[in-house]
């Protein structure tokens, strides 16, 4: 395609870039499709030098656009990536050497109707980011939302 300098498989390890490569990171909608997320997120640290941003965006796990597309590996929730941060609800010691920092995340909703957005006018989806463990607890499967959207900070 004209203008992309390197074509890989993001499925084979190592990516064909060196340590400490890049400041940011745009993951938009390739995370779902990757068939192991944990040698995938070591493989975007190792790359990233130290305070690098991660801008990340998935379908959420309720969302019909992540059930409809065969080709969709990994789900992901509002604290997928706790797991993997030093400031998360969860964050475990145990699952890598690796850590983020999470600066942002929220669950967003998209309105089939660009110039009406109810889910924001009516204060949906400010309440669901006020309360989300609670909102993918009980609400999620009648209200789902479209995706979610992170910040992480590379912590080396």
């Amino acid at each position: 395609m004209p203008g992309v300098d390197i074509v890989h498989d993001l499925d084979q390890f190592p990516w064909p870039f060196p340590e400490n490569e890049f400041s940011i990171i745009y993951a938009n909608h390739f995370l779902e499709h990757v068939g192991n997320i944990v040698q995938t997120l070591a493989e975007i640290h190792r790359i990233c030098v130290a305070d690098a941003r991660v801008m990340i965006r998935v379908p959420h796990y309720a969302s019909d656009n992540f059930h409809s597309d065969l080709t969709h590996k990994v789900a992901f929730g509002y604290r997928s990536f706790d797991h993997f941060s030093v400031n998360g609800k969860i964050a475990y010691d145990f699952y890598t050497p690796f850590k983020f920092h999470i600066l942002h995340r929220r669950i967003k909703f998209m309105s089939p109707l660009r110039q009406f957005d109810p889910f924001r006018i009516l204060g949906i989806e400010a309440v669901t980011n006020f309360f989300p463990r609670a909102y993918e607890r009980f609400v999620v499967y009648w209200l789902p939302p479209t995706e979610l959207q992170f910040e992480l900070r590379v912590i080396k």
